[in-house]
């Protein structure tokens, strides 16, 4: 079912449908509004999260190290430790890793399975 801003009864159903209807609203009203909200999406997404690397990329060591960020010390942790191991900057993943000692056979197999991948 396609939902329609301009059919009272698509509007309410729950907040994302409604920020969905918003947004087809705007694009149909207020073309120039809505170039620029596109615009800014693009250069938001064209940035990187901060200067330390902590934004997450679609790799072997960003998802298994993502998912366990807690074990790591928290997700930036995490993102700084998976860009060392795609680096191939093996030691510096685990100087990273020393106080976090729970966490060493997790970044072990994503070292051991990222070098074997980099390696083709």
């Amino acid at each position: 079912m396609t939902l329609d801003y301009k059919n009272p009864n698509d509007w309410g159903r729950s907040p994302l449908t409604d920020r969905a209807l918003r947004l087809q609203q705007i694009k149909a009203e207020n073309p120039k509004q809505w170039a620029a909200m596109i615009e800014e999406d693009i250069e938001a997404l064209s940035m990187s999260v901060n200067a330390e690397g902590t934004e997450f990329r679609d790799t072997l060591a960003h998802t298994q190290l993502g998912a366990n960020a807690e074990k790591l010390g928290g997700w930036d942790n995490a993102m700084i430790i998976a860009n060392a191991i795609e680096r191939g900057d093996i030691e510096a993943a685990r100087e990273l890793i020393v106080n976090y000692p729970e966490s060493r056979e997790l970044v072990e197999r994503v070292i051991t399975v990222s070098e074997k991948y980099r390696q083709r």
